[in-house]
C-alpha cells in the first residue's frame, strides 16, 4: 500500500473553521447578553412608569400635610381625639387634611369626633358643599365618603358599606409602642395617637424624616384611627419592605415613601433595615448615607 497524503487545503481549513465557529459563538453570546440587557431595561422602565401614578397620589397627600403644617405650625395629631375613645375607635388624621388635597376644595365632611369612626354618623357623614360664590349647603350622604388618594396598583377591595382602605400610613417612629411615645422621645416619629409634632420638633430635618409609607399589610378604612392609619416600625419583623412585609408589597422591587418636606422616594426592598429605620424618627440623631434612596 502506498503512502497516503492529505491535501494541503484540508489541513489549512480546519483552523479557519474553528476560528469561524468561535467567532460565531462569541457573537451569539453577545447578542443574547444585549437582548437580556434590553429586556431588563424594558422591565425597569415599565416598572418605573407603573410607579408614577402612585408617586403622584402620595405626593398629593404629602403636600396636603404640608399645607396643614404651614397653616397650623404643626402636623396633625395621629388621631382626632375623642375623650372617651381608644385610638382604634377614633377618627384618623386624614379627615383633618382633606381640604388641602386636590379633591376636596369645595366640600367638607361633617364628622363627629366624639363618636367612633364606624358609627353611623361617621360612616355616612353629612356633606357641606361650598361652591365658589354661592351659599353653603348641607346634604346627607348615601354612601361612605370617597377617598381617591390611593395607589392605582393596590388591589385591596373595598368592603361593602365601609370607607376605602388607606394604603399610605403615617409613620409613628421606631417600635410598636411608637404611637404612644411622648414628644421628644428619641424613637418618636411624626405621628402619635395623642401627640402633635411641631415644625420645631423636626430635629433631624424635614428632608431626613419619613412621614408616610405605602403598605399592603393589614390595611383598614381611611377614616379609622389606630394601626389603620398610624404605625411604628417593628424591629422584630425585619426586613421591612416587600410582599408580606410591614411596608410595600404593591410595586415590583420596592415601596414608595414620603418625607416631611413633601418629597417622595422609591426605596428598594433590599434597603438595609438600619437605613430604613433612620428616617422614622424626628429627633433620633441618625444620619442618612449618601444614595440611601437608590
Amino acid at each position: 500500500m502506498g503512502h497516503m497524503t492529505y491535501p494541503i487545503e484540508t489541513l489549512t481549513m480546519r483552523p479557519s473553521r474553528f476560528h469561524f465557529s468561535l467567532s460565531w459563538l462569541m457573537a451569539a453570546v453577545a447578542l443574547v447578553a444585549i437582548g437580556l440587557a434590553g429586556v431588563g431595561l424594558f422591565r425597569e422602565n415599565q416598572a418605573r412608569a407603573e410607579r408614577e401614578p402612585c408617586r403622584g397620589k402620595l405626593r398629593n397627600l404629602a403636600m396636603a400635610l404640608k399645607g396643614y403644617q404651614s397653616q397650623w405650625g404643626a402636623f396633625p395629631p395621629g388621631t382626632v381625639r375623642g375623650d372617651r375613645l381608644v385610638p382604634e375607635r377614633r377618627l384618623s388624621w386624614v379627615i383633618l387634611i382633606l381640604n388641602w388635597t386636590d379633591y376636596y376644595q369645595s366640600i367638607s365632611f361633617l364628622f363627629d369626633p366624639d363618636l367612633p369612626w364606624d358609627s353611623e354618623t361617621n360612616i355616612l357623614p353629612q356633606v357641606q358643599v361650598s361652591p365658589p360664590g354661592e351659599p353653603r349647603s348641607v346634604e346627607p350622604s348615601t354612601e361612605p365618603p370617597w377617598f381617591p388618594i390611593r395607589c392605582p396598583a393596590h388591589l385591596s377591595r373595598v368592603k361593602p358599606g365601609m370607607p376605602e382602605p388607606l394604603v399610605y400610613v403615617g409613620i409613628a417612629g421606631l417600635g410598636t409602642d411608637a404611637p404612644n411615645l411622648p414628644i421628644g422621645h428619641p424613637r418618636a416619629g411624626i405621628f402619635g395617637y395623642n401627640r402633635q409634632t411641631r415644625t420645631a420638633d423636626l430635629k433631624d430635618g424635614a428632608s431626613s424624616t419619613m412621614m408616610l409609607a405605602e403598605t399592603t399589610a393589614q390595611v383598614g378604612p381611611w377614616t379609622a384611627g389606630g394601626p389603620s392609619s398610624v404605625r411604628g416600625l417593628d424591629p422584630n419583623r425585619r426586613p421591612y419592605l416587600g410582599r408580606g412585609r410591614q411596608f410595600g408589597g404593591t410595586h415590583r422591587g420596592g415601596a414608595m415613601i414620603a418625607m416631611a418636606d413633601g418629597s417622595v422616594h422609591f426605596l428598594r426592598d433590599s434597603i438595609a433595615p438600619s437605613v430604613f429605620e433612620a428616617p422614622s424618627t424626628v429627633a433620633g440623631g441618625e444620619s442618612l448615607p449618601v444614595g440611601w434612596d437608590r
